[in-house]
């Protein structure tokens, strides 16, 4: 077992005490939507909060709640999408990108990670987002684009009226 996979696990003094000081880490994360029923959290479906807090608790051994920038609907995919947790100052903010990646499934990767202010908010404090919608028009399907394209053959696009 490689030193990454060990779960930092910790003690019930220090997961519950004030001395512990915190911090608020953003993430850049990127996935493939394929297999998931959207961003947020769902009970008894897979989604990308689901995965990523799964990841986070098992090195804090305590369930934290991650906040998203937005909201995707299932089969959805994001290069770049935006969120933050509060942890324990113990783990530098800029190492959460490698110790999630190597405990979430090849779906999702966590792009980079950095500290931010307390007041920060990953949905709030956005200054911009931007949106990529992919049509395949051609009449015959390509394999190697149709996970990430929506394919539209039935007639041609006025781009005019988009």
């Amino acid at each position: 077992m490689s030193p990454t996979s060990v779960p930092l696990q910790l003690s019930n003094a220090e997961r519950c005490s004030h001395d512990v000081e915190s911090q608020r880490v953003a993430l850049v994360v990127q996935y493939v939507g394929t297999h998931f029923h959207g961003w947020q959290r769902q009970p008894k479906e897979r989604t990308v909060q689901g995965d990523i807090e799964a990841a986070i608790a098992t090195v804090l051994g305590t369930p934290v709640t991650l906040c998203g920038a937005g909201r995707t609907d299932t089969g959805v995919h994001a290069a770049a999408q935006v969120a933050h947790f509060q942890a324990p100052a113990l783990i530098p903010a800029y190492r959460w990108a490698s110790i999630l990646n190597s405990r979430l499934p090849e779906d999702i990767a966590i792009r980079a990670s950095a500290p931010v202010p307390d007041d920060w908010h990953a949905q709030f404090s956005a200054q911009w987002r931007r949106y990529r919608y992919t049509v395949y028009t051609h009449p015959v399907p390509n394999l190697f684009v149709r996970p990430f394209a929506w394919h539209y053959y039935y007639e041609p696009l006025s781009t005019a009226q988009m």
